[in-house]
């Protein structure tokens, strides 16, 4: 809004025409305006520098007015303009290059994959690490900022430490390593936080092999690093089978560990000590089936009886048969005679 010229014709002497040449300060206007409604741009620009504007200004009143009290108007707005505060720059819409740029959500941990090492770099030289893992985060230490590293020697030595500052140990590798040695055949693995590097003699090869070598490099380190043993730690599977035949309370039980190794063994039925067991390790396509299990199904308990699964589907009751069923022949071929 703005004020505009007085409708009464008291401001005009009687007797004149409209159109005559005369002068009336904007103070005159003003004054009569104000007894009609508030000015809006008369009196902020009357303070913006200092001075008395309207008293200054005169505006003649001839046949003109509209145009005059436009010529007002486009100087208060100029004015305005001129000092108002500058605009508050937006916060622009983001980029396909900003987007991309972005910091990704964290991604799950995939399942480990496998590369068989080329040829020409498997081991010729006596001296080269028979194992090489180097990863982020084990049992017994969450720091998951330091860079963390094992190298079993060619001479069944074990160096570890982080990254940076390996340590011989002066600690031999078990027996269990040796057979693996022998049995699996050469490859590279490589995970999101992990790497491993095996320099094997055998011929077994396929990712849940390499899946269980990496997985017995975890825990050896662990144990040697912290320097507590955990015997349960590397069981993934523990099955009870009900009484031996002639011996009573007595029972037939199945360990399997991470690395592919399983025992057949008798046990008392209410717990306690082992009274026998045989060792041996699980064939091909015996571990490729549980290892599909154990990377894609949760962990399942029955009775007494565990697996532990590290996937986030749950296992059928079919399922749960045909892992019972594998267990009882696992059991069954290792406890032959």
């Amino acid at each position: 809004m703005g004020w505009a010229l007085p409708a009464t014709t008291g401001m005009i002497p009687a007797g004149e025409k409209k159109g005559v040449g005369r002068s009336i300060e904007i103070s005159q206007l003003l004054q009569a305006e104000r007894r009609r409604k508030p000015v809006f741009f008369g009196e902020p620009f009357a303070h913006l520098f200092g001075i008395g504007i309207i008293d200054v200004v005169t505006i003649p009143m001839q046949t003109k007015h509209p145009i005059a009290l436009l010529i007002i108007i486009i100087l208060c707005l100029l004015l305005t303009a001129c000092n108002a505060p500058p605009a508050s720059t937006a916060t622009p819409m983001p980029t396909v290059a900003s987007i991309a740029t972005a910091t990704p959500a964290p991604a799950l941990t995939p399942r480990p994959t496998a590369t068989t090492i080329p040829p020409q770099v498997t081991p010729t030289a006596a001296n080269q690490p028979i194992l090489v893992w180097e990863g982020s985060v084990v049992w017994g230490d969450s720091d998951e900022t330091k860079c963390k590293a094992m190298q079993v020697e060619a001479n069944h030595q074990m160096t570890l430490g982080y990254c940076s500052q390996l340590t011989a140990r002066g600690q031999a590798v078990r027996q269990e390593f040796l057979e693996m040695e022998t049995r699996l055949a050469p490859f590279q693995l490589k995970a999101e936080k992990e790497s491993l590097v095996f320099r094997g003699k055998g011929t077994l090869d396929g990712p849940a092999w390499q899946r269980a070598v990496l997985a017995w490099a975890h825990w050896t380190f662990a144990e040697a690093f912290t320097g507590r043993a955990c015997a349960s730690c590397r069981t993934v599977l523990s099955w009870y089978f009900g009484e031996v035949p002639d011996q009573a309370g007595m029972c037939r039980h199945l360990t399997v560990l991470d690395y592919g190794y399983a025992t057949a063994e008798t046990v008392p039925c209410k717990g306690g000590e082992v009274q026998k067991q045989i060792g041996g390790w699980v064939e091909t396509r015996e571990w490729e089936e549980l290892d599909e299990w154990l990377y894609n199904r949760a962990t399942v308990y029955k009775e007494d009886n565990y697996f532990l699964g590290i996937g986030t589907q749950q296992m059928s009751e079919a399922e749960v048969a045909q892992l019972e069923e594998w267990a009882q022949g696992v059991y069954e071929r290792l406890a032959r005679p």
